[in-house]
């Protein structure tokens, strides 16, 4: 369900009261993100409350919806691969733990017990909640991507690797905001450097 402050929108969701009713059980839990090739277990460890879209990375993009949202933390109990560690909603804490938070905005697609019994599954996300998590997740790809081509552009023209022709100039010019905005996104994540270096590699 969503409830809208002013351009803020915020998701009461299906899946967060599902783990509510969880919190006090000791059960170790199966999370699975198919799109993502993604399978942990996990342990209930506390509650996240007023979550905000806009205090990770993308919100340096303009045209991403403010989204608010409740959340749970578990704690991994199961063998994790490096990469998924750059995902958003897994990470280690301050103890070097390494935590799963579990909520809407990066909902599995099923949860399952130790029995290997499906107790949750997204079907059961409302439409419009579900809908509106993956438009936005499909703009800060979208959004990603044309950032990407803009870095390109600026430095391949730095190098003199192309002519900056009127073609080049106006797709410049209209994305300039986004490309500039993906350039403050990628530098907060401190890949800023990294990701110049690999373009100059791809580029020789």
């Amino acid at each position: 369900m969503l409830q809208w402050y002013g351009e803020q929108i915020d998701i009461i969701d299906n899946l967060y009261e599902f783990l509510s009713k969880r919190e006090d059980d000791d059960e170790i839990l199966e999370f699975i993100w198919e799109n993502k090739n993604i399978k942990i277990k996990g342990r209930y460890l506390e509650q996240s409350e007023s979550n905000y879209n806009s205090e990770y990375a993308e919100g340096y993009f303009d045209n991403i919806k403010e989204i608010g949202f409740e959340g749970y933390i578990y704690e991994v109990l199961s063998e994790v691969k490096d990469e998924w560690l750059d995902e958003n909603f897994i990470g280690r804490d301050s103890e070097g733990v390494i935590t799963a938070f579990i909520s809407v905005y990066y909902y599995p697609n099923e949860i399952r017990n130790l029995k290997n019994q499906i107790i949750w599954n997204s079907n059961e996300l409302d439409e419009e909640d579900k809908q509106l998590v993956d438009d936005t997740h499909r703009r800060i790809m979208e959004n990603i991507k044309i950032g990407e081509k803009y870095l390109k552009f600026l430095l391949k023209i730095k190098n003199k690797k192309i002519q900056e022709n009127s073609d080049i100039k106006e797709w410049m010019k209209t994305n300039e905001k986004i490309g500039k905005q993906y350039l403050e996104y990628l530098n907060s994540l401190g890949k800023l450097k990294n990701e110049i270096e690999k373009m100059k590699i791809e580029g020789e």
